[in-house]
């Protein structure tokens, strides 16, 4: 997968197959039970109405989009923001899709 684009590597914990993330939970089928890394593309992630609560550090206009800056878990990530984007220092929600 980072041969093809870029990937946020998050290190998750997985039990009876699913992986605690700073997302949510994540399914982790097949996968034995213990420290693992989950790799994330960037358009997996967006903001939603559910999800993870996370703070927005920065927000910059990108030509058609917004790319916003924000903290998780303990991990810094970027997502886009068609319109709308929420302001810095905001509390919004992340999801991942799934």
């Amino acid at each position: 997968a980072r041969l093809l684009s870029d990937v946020l590597v998050v290190p998750v914990e997985v039990v009876a197959g699913v992986a605690s993330t700073p997302f949510g939970p994540v399914s982790a089928r097949d996968v034995v039970n213990g420290p693992a890394e989950l790799l994330v593309r960037p358009e997996a992630l967006h903001l939603s109405q559910t999800g993870a609560p996370a703070s927005v550090v920065d927000v910059r206009f990108a030509g058609s989009a917004y790319v916003v800056t924000i903290e998780v878990g303990g991990a810094t990530v970027t997502v886009r923001a068609d319109r709308d984007p929420p302001a810095a220092g905001a509390i919004v929600n992340i999801d991942i899709d799934r």
